[in-house]
């Protein structure tokens, strides 16, 4: 579990420095000190409230002015080159920070089976996935998810990799349904409650 702590400039700054596809810059992100969570009331994500954390982490990436690499999957600017134009170098900078926030307050305030889930993901794919895996988090959703876990199968032209890296995508969009208490001996209940 991630510990009730405000999301300040050093903490975001861990989860959003990553090398990005625009030219490999890192994300420096540039918030203030100001906390964007009251510690008190940060809501982390869990089974059966994406709806109140969905609100929650919207608003703080509003309030920084990000929402747009969500909303509209802002795409990166063109990668910078030594004949870049001071304009377009400020711009990839504008963009890297802005990538940064949004997906900073979205790592912040989510679990660690969540965080390997959507490890890698750009701000857009984070949100999406996030609300693919928790908006339906019910018994029926468990069990969607424990279908493609069951129905996975290594295909012909599949490399032990890509079958291994699609059982890991199955595995962890369960877990981030399930409840944080969920344990592997309730895996078999689980099972046999669908199952008869």
């Amino acid at each position: 579990h991630h510990s009730p702590r405000a999301l300040t400039a050093t903490s975001a700054t861990r989860f959003a420095s990553f090398p990005t596809p625009v030219n490999s810059v890192h994300i420096q992100t540039t918030m203030s000190e100001h906390p964007v969570f009251d510690p008190a009331t940060r809501v982390i994500l869990s089974e059966g409230n994406y709806t109140r954390w969905a609100a929650q982490t919207k608003a703080a990436i509003r309030k920084l002015g990000a929402w747009d690499h969500i909303e509209l999957a802002t795409p990166a600017p063109a990668a910078v080159t030594a004949s870049s134009s001071a304009e377009d170098r400020r711009e990839v900078r504008e963009w890297n920070k802005n990538q940064g926030l949004a997906l900073g307050v979205m790592l912040e305030s989510i679990s660690p089976a969540n965080f390997r889930l959507v490890d890698g993901l750009n701000a857009k794919k984070t949100w999406d996935l996030l609300k693919s895996t928790h908006a339906g988090q019910d018994a029926h959703t468990q069990f969607k998810h424990l279908q493609t876990l069951l129905v996975v199968r290594q295909q012909p032209k599949d490399t032990l990799t890509m079958f291994h890296n699609n059982v890991q995508l199955a595995v962890d969009q369960l877990l981030a349904s399930l409840p944080s208490n969920f344990t592997t001996a309730n895996m078999a209940d689980l099972i046999g409650a669908f199952v008869c």
